[in-house]
């Protein structure tokens, strides 16, 4: 009787930690679904639940419902541990942001996510985990660390369009399979690192909807507006939908981000992170889209002293933009006789136009080096401070996009492709630079499947097109096999297979990329043989299934005044 009495009342204590009168150990026999802590004194013992319930877990309705708190399955460590870290991620963030701690405390849905509830599955628990300890680290690429590491983050936790988006991309990271994350995580080393190509689109959509909701509720964030286009652009490049990342950006473009750089140091770091972000962007699109999106030769005041690597960088994006703006006009122009079957010219002067751009070009580069000095003179004078490694990845980019911006600007207004030979020394210092800021990527742990900032490979690109030394566009071709596998929109794979491919058109070396033959070490490539032109087209996929690009090399084997030979190709991802 005592024994039914004892089971009647534990069917009454069903909370977290609850106290009971003390009682018989007959009667405490009887109570298996609880566990003893301590028993001291006149204490009452305190009880808590160790087996799961029949509800769903990890968090049961009926605790849920009557607004307590279960304290999840003690069988498992994986649970406590994301809850540590997510505790200190969230101490961290709250002290570094108090505009998103402000918006925290006013967001319906702050309440219930700021507590260790931020996954409902393991599959969220590993796309959380990629995002937030892998993917930060490697989607800013050593750039806007304040917005990619602490400021998202932040948000991650408070809105819901921003939570979607970001374990759609913790899940795209994992499905791409390059990802390295750290030997420690408890939660890879249970359920492995796979992800799910369904899982990162129902957040997606969730993503927008959350989106929708809020713009169709009248509310205006331009800061949380930016985060968001980035990170759609982001899911989108991941997936090799290229067309419809330079969508979102031409449109996000329109809502831009604008905050005064003529004092770096208080400007807002929210603004400034997205500023720097869209200025990027601008630059992808103007690769791929050309002049589609306009820009002017006022976005920047390269004059004074750089103070920091945000004004150093902020100018030098800038410069890019002017720079493939005329490069772009300055390539129609030389070959404006082959072009003209494409492209209606009307009555342009093509001379006139051409000394117009070569002047410009000119003036460019003018720039370019007093840039290069003024950083190197502020470089100089930092080196004083312990650098971080964020900051010197940054400053080693900075200085190899300066010499890529370099090598278009040599070309640009000459037909000769052998204007590059005199370029040898700086095509080896460059992939010298190329390979020490990769070195130090490995072993800073930097190096991820995706980067949403352009890093290795435009610069890679370039050297490999440009420079026909056949062993140092050869160093350059393995630096580019160990770059991430995705910058931007930008994929590795495909462009490693259009740089072996414009080396075996070039050199005639087909299969002999990856090793050079002794006997044409020292082989100069004729004009007739050089590749003039690439073309790479938008990702698409053909009827029997392959997702690609499709690429043209042009090259004019009979002379500049004759029609282009063109040579197309499909490269598989």
């Amino acid at each position: 009787m005592r024994a039914v009495e004892a089971g009647a009342e534990e069917d009454r204590y069903t909370s977290d930690s609850i106290c009971i009168p003390k009682r018989s150990d007959a009667a405490l026999a009887h109570a298996t679904a609880y566990t003893n802590e301590e028993v001291t004194g006149r204490r009452p013992p305190k009880w808590k639940r160790k087996i799961k319930c029949d509800e769903a877990k990890p968090w049961c309705f009926r605790c849920t419902s009557t607004s307590r708190r279960c304290e999840g399955y003690k069988t498992s460590e994986v649970q406590s541990t994301i809850a540590s870290r997510q505790s200190s991620l969230l101490r961290s963030a709250s002290a570094s942001t108090s505009a998103a701690a402000a918006a925290s405390a006013t967001s319906p849905l702050s309440e219930g996510l700021l507590d260790t509830r931020l996954a409902n599955s393991i599959d969220e628990h590993k796309a959380f985990h990629a995002f937030l300890h892998s993917g930060t680290f490697t989607l800013g690429c050593s750039s806007d660390i304040d917005l990619w590491c602490r400021y998202i983050p932040q948000l991650f936790h408070t809105e819901p369009a921003i939570r979607h988006a970001g374990l759609a991309i913790g899940s795209l990271l994992l499905q791409n399979g390059s990802m390295r994350l750290k030997e420690q995580s408890p939660i890879i080393k249970e359920t492995g690192s796979g992800g799910d190509g369904a899982f990162a689109v129902h957040h997606y959509q969730k993503a927008i909807q959350s989106t929708l909701r809020s713009m169709q509720s009248g509310r205006k964030d331009i800061k949380l507006a930016g985060i968001t286009c980035i990170l759609f652009f982001s899911i989108e490049a991941l997936q090799g939908h290229e067309h419809e990342a330079l969508q979102l950006f031409k449109r996000g473009n329109q809502f831009r981000p604008i905050s005064s750089f003529e004092d770096p140091n208080h400007a807002d770091p929210i603004l400034a992170g997205l500023e720097q972000s869209f200025s990027r962007l601008h630059i992808q699109s103007s690769m791929f889209e050309g002049s589609v999106i306009q820009t002017t030769e006022t976005d920047a005041d390269l004059d004074g002293a750089i103070n920091s690597t945000i004004q150093a960088q902020t100018e030098l994006s800038s410069l890019i933009l002017i720079t493939c703006r005329a490069v772009e006009e300055g390539i129609f122009m030389k070959w404006m006789p082959q072009f003209t079957q494409f492209v209606n010219v009307g009555d342009m002067d093509r001379g006139a136009a051409l000394l117009q751009i070569q002047a410009r070009v000119r003036q460019l580069r003018e720039t370019l080096q007093r840039w290069h000095t003024r950083f190197l003179a502020y470089k100089e004078q930092s080196s004083r401070k312990r650098e971080s490694v964020e900051e010197a990845i940054l400053t080693g980019f900075l200085l190899l996009r300066s010499e890529s911006i370099y090598f278009w600007m040599v070309g640009c207004t000459e037909q000769s492709e052998l204007v590059y030979d005199s370029c040898l020394p700086r095509f080896q210092e460059a992939v010298n630079s190329a390979g020490q800021i990769l070195d130090l990527m490995h072993r800073s742990g930097k190096v991820g499947p995706f980067s949403f900032e352009l890093g290795l490979m435009p610069p890679l690109f370039v050297i490999i097109q440009k420079c026909r030394d056949p062993r140092v566009r050869r160093q350059a071709l393995d630096l580019l096999r160990r770059a991430p596998a995705q910058e931007g929109l930008w994929n590795r794979d495909i462009i490693v297979q259009v740089c072996e491919k414009t080396i075996e058109l070039e050199e005639g070396s087909d299969g002999f990329v990856r090793e050079i033959p002794q006997d044409r070490i020292d082989i100069e490539i004729p004009e007739a043989m050089r590749i003039k032109l690439v073309k790479v087209d938008l990702r698409t996929t053909l009827e029997d299934g392959r997702t690609g690009d499709f690429v043209d090399f042009y090259s004019l084997p009979h002379g500049f005044d004759r029609e282009w030979c063109i040579t197309r190709d499909f490269f598989e991802v």
